[in-house]
């Protein structure tokens, strides 16, 4: 694997390539500089960097010379991103040369154990670079400094894009760039050229620039001398194209961030030399896209645009949808082909695009580079391993269910840390372990058939670039003062903007606050997030209902300048009790401003259906490993219902639907899809009939909850469709005199992975004055209350009973039948789930309808019947006794009356 050394010359790259374990040798710059920069860029797989400082006077021959080797080197290259780098400073070569008369560098480079022959650039340097076209570099610059780099275009016309990038948000650089050979090196005060927004930087130059037009110039051929400026000490990677036919090329596993303008096309080709299956991933900031793929059949300037994929006609693979999507090229497939190119089309809308294309290779594992505070969405098949790199400061990452370690080489024998749980952070015991600057890699093992997960790398007091249609998990503590910090780029000036945030706890409800900011007013330290109680696009309120925050942002700005939305979602404890033994607490968050949204597993969305038959939703998931899966539409709206379609064609048109929800599973509708497989549709719509619909049509809008899941593979954090009400939702009652009627129902059941656990309850009893559908859904009860159609009777009951005294309601004193309906929820702040209605006979006894004043006056006449009664009794007991007096006196008068006259009686009478 020896072989004689080849000249470098200072600042100029130098293409080639290595064999499988082999060595290919150079001789750099004499090192009496400052600093000496060696920097090799694999085009495929890696390459590795060993360094011998050597007395080239002490040899005769330059095979005489000591070359490093794996075993014996004086220094090793690190890796930072993609590349290999080595930095010797002033000291370095101090130390190294001193004893030497003549010294000279000596570079090997070592090729991938894995690939039989990996093609490279190296470039060592002492003053500035020379890029060249289709080669990233990586450079650190340094605090408030420039570094410089040196282009030679060599075409008339054509478009150079010169894009450059730190590896953290929290780094902002900007760009100046001078033109044509006898030109000073550009300042902030002296260029031609400049590109100063946030973060990245990338300028797309051609004859139309105004550089060029002011000049009137006709050619761009000549010298650019591009300098880029930090305010901090930060890592770079800088990267120019050239190409008359705007073709942009892209390699293995080193993908490419694209700002692309509405209604446009961009062509990217990619050579593929192994006998190996093709991914090409295509992740959406924002913005809506198609992709197209074609193979190159015919070489040659006049038969290139014969291949390509502008449509459906012209394209071998095509995306079937404009969201976030990947096309998958088996080297079983007819069409594959191996050595060849592939001509990839991106058409962005209306809308316009920010969007990251990457290409991967099956087996080839070359680490994948991730920004920090940029997702990475991403899948690993069980037993599997995928590896992420990002240059390190300080890390909490989100993987989803799956097993992950981290550590500073790439082979993982030593990793820092090693877990299985959904977050990682690096704390200050750990920091001995990193250097500033180097890489960190992380290693993703799937634990599942087939998981879904999200990387994100960031500092915890930084904040997060948001994709669109994408759910997030974030962790936080309750009583953080901070919050979470996220920034979104629209995907066009004029837009319509759903967010979502969904506690994944109990007792823990968010508070969002969002203004906009300009990109170009951004500056240095001005990027500010909003603080509490800022909200330029109005204020949102949590929903009780459904334990989540959700706002609709509308924008139509007067200014046509680009600019981005900045959030700050903070906690707040509304039940401590809950959270008394916890020092963490999770939540989700989903942005999307296109028609259609990316479900993720297991997290619920949360829409709305405006009262017009003619309004739908439309959601797209991927299924993956032919696993059963179940689609949940919750109790908030049943006057909805969802249906299944394989393409997003018939999903618009309504035709050929795979499944729907006509039936209805603890107060829940369902669709379970067995053995699914690949990408499906779902479109969501009002059912309701011609009979309903002047009733329905004067009705607010209803929201709905929905979630789709892996039915071997629950995640039972918080959902409504983990929750039912016990005993079926039943009620029961019973009287506890003939005017109390005492309801009673079990508590919220919540399912867990070992079977059901009982949950506190608080409940509130509606009494249902006029029957219809929409009273079983919790959103038709509220919107009953307001018609007066239905009437809440008690809340904030905390116990399983609740009594009416049902003489005192006006309802049910009138009528003989009342319908009643309890909505409990799982917590203080929400999470509602209706139970089943309840019909009792509240009949009252006949003397109840008499009126009040009735019985007054029949209390009254009952008074006077009883006194005249009385009275009447009392003369007539007196009348007795005196005629009984008068009888007897009679009787003696009758017998005196009687005596008959005779000289006995006379003398009687006379005694």
């Amino acid at each position: 694997g020896v072989g004689l050394p080849h000249m470098l010359i200072d600042g100029v790259p130098q293409k080639d390539s290595v064999e499988k374990d082999k060595i290919v040798y150079y001789m750099s710059v004499t090192p009496n500089k400052d600093y000496l920069y060696a920097v090799v860029t694999p085009h495929s797989g890696t390459a590795t960097m060993f360094v011998n400082f050597v007395d080239q006077a002490a040899s005769k021959k330059s095979d005489d010379l000591i070359l490093p080797t794996e075993d014996s080197f004086k220094t090793k290259s690190k890796a930072i991103g993609h590349s290999e780098v080595i930095h010797f400073r002033k000291r370095d070569i101090t130390t190294n040369c001193e004893n030497l008369k003549d010294c000279l560098v000596v570079i090997g480079v070592k090729g991938d154990k894995a690939i039989e022959m990996v093609d490279y650039t190296l470039i060592a340097y002492t003053n500035f670079p020379m890029l060249t076209s289709h080669t990233s570099m990586i450079a650190k610059v340094e605090k408030d400094s420039f570094t410089y780099f040196s282009y030679r275009n060599l075409c008339e016309s054509c478009s150079v894009i010169i894009s450059a990038s730190p590896f953290s948000v929290d780094a902002d650089i900007d760009m100046y760039i001078n033109v044509g050979f006898g030109k000073d090196l550009p300042t902030q005060e002296y260029y031609d050229i400049k590109s100063t927004t946030w973060f990245s930087e990338t300028i797309e130059i051609n004859l139309d620039n105004e550089y060029f037009k002011k000049k009137d110039l006709k050619t761009m051929k000549g010298r650019y001398l591009i300098g880029i400026y930090s305010k901090e000490d930060t890592t770079i990677s800088i990267e120019v194209e050239d190409t008359s036919s705007q073709i942009k090329m892209i390699r293995s596993g080193k993908g490419i961030q694209v700002d692309q303008e509405p209604n446009n096309h961009r062509f990217f080709k990619y050579t593929h030399n192994q006998n190996t299956n093709i991914k090409f991933d295509l992740t959406l900031m924002s913005g809506s896209v198609l992709m197209r793929i074609n193979k190159l059949m015919e070489y040659g300037e006049t038969s290139f645009h014969k291949f390509m994929p502008i449509d459906d006609k012209t394209s071998l693979w095509k995306t079937d949808s404009n969201q976030n999507s990947t096309i998958v090229i088996s080297n079983e497939d007819p069409n594959y082909c191996s050595p060849c190119t592939y001509i990839i089309s991106i058409e962005s809308t209306k809308a316009g695009a920010k969007y990251v294309l990457e290409t991967q290779e099956e087996n080839i594992l070359a680490p994948k580079l991730i920004k920090m505070g940029v997702p990475v969405k991403d899948q690993v098949a069980q037993g599997n391993y995928k590896e992420y790199m990002f240059v390190w400061i300080s890390a909490s990452v989100y993987l989803g269910k799956v097993e992950y370690s981290i550590g500073k080489e790439k082979d993982f024998t030593s990793p820092i840390k090693k877990t299985t749980s959904e977050t990682i952070d690096i704390n200050e015991s750990d920091l001995e372990n990193f250097t500033v600057g180097e890489n960190v890699y992380i290693k993703v093992k799937g634990g599942f058939e087939h998981s879904e997960f999200i990387l994100l790398v960031t500092h915890h007091d930084s904040y997060w670039i948001f994709p669109d249609s994408i759910t997030q998990e974030f962790t936080i503590q309750p009583f953080d003062k901070e919050g979470i910090h996220i920034m979104y780029y629209p995907p066009s000036i004029e837009f319509e903007l759903k967010m979502q945030v969904n506690s994944l706890i109990n007792g823990v409800m968010y508070e969002v606050y969002s203004k906009k900011v300009f990109v170009k007013d951004i500056r240095d330290d001005s990027l500010i997030f909003p603080v509490e109680g800022e909200s330029e696009f109005g204020a949102a309120y949590w929903d009780k209902d459904k334990r989540s925050f959700s706002k609709t942002i509308k924008q139509n700005p007067e200014r046509d300048d680009e600019y981005v939305i900045l959030f700050t979602l903070l906690p707040k404890v509304v039940d401590s009790l809950i959270i008394k033994n916890i020092d963490k607490v999770k939540f989700t968050v989903h942005l999307s401003a296109n028609l259609v949204s990316i479900l993720s597993p297991n997290i619920p969305t949360e829409d709305y259906l405006r009262t017009e038959a003619s309004h739908f939703k439309l959601y797209k998931f991927f299924a993956n490993s032919q696993q059963d899966i179940e689609l949940n539409i919750d109790s908030m709206s049943v006057d909805s219902d969802a249906y299944v379609y394989k393409n997003l064609e018939d999903a618009y048109s309504g035709r050929d639907s795979l499944f729907s929800t006509f039936n209805i599973v603890n107060g829940n509708k369902v669709i379970k899809i067995a053995n699914a497989q690949g990408p499906y549709f779902v479109k969501i719509q009002l059912n309701t009939v011609a009979s309903e619909s002047t009733y329905f049509n004067s009705t607010e809008y209803c929201v709905f909850n929905f979630v789709y899941k892996n039915v071997m593979n629950h995640n039972y954090q918080y959902s409504l469709d983990h929750y039912t009400p016990g005993n079926g939702g039943e009620i029961s009652y019973k009287w506890l005199d003939w005017q109390k009627l005492q309801f009673s129902w079990e508590k919220i059941q919540k399912k867990m992975p070992d079977g059901v656990m009982s949950h506190t309850t608080y409940a509130s009893l509606y009494l249902l004055k006029q029957p219809n559908k929409f009273m079983d859904s919790v959103c038709g009860i509220r919107h009953a209350v307001l018609r007066d159609e239905a009437e809440l009777i008690q809340s904030g009951i905390q116990e399983q009973t609740a009594v009416m005294e049902t003489r005192k309601h006006p309802f049910t004193k009138k009528n003989s039948y009342a319908t009643f309906i309890l909505l409990a929820s799982v917590d203080k702040e929400g999470g509602t789930i209706p139970y089943q209605r309840l019909r009792v006979s509240v009949a009252q006894p006949w003397w109840n309808l008499v009126p009040w004043y009735a019985w007054v006056i029949v209390w009254f006449i009952g008074l006077g019947t009883l006194l005249c009664t009385v009275i009447v009794l009392y003369y007539r007991r007196k009348f007795k006794k005196t005629a009984a007096k008068l009888d007897y006196e009679m009787k003696d008068i009758r017998n005196i009356a009687r005596v008959g006259y005779s000289d006995e009686n006379v003398e009687r009478v006379t005694l």
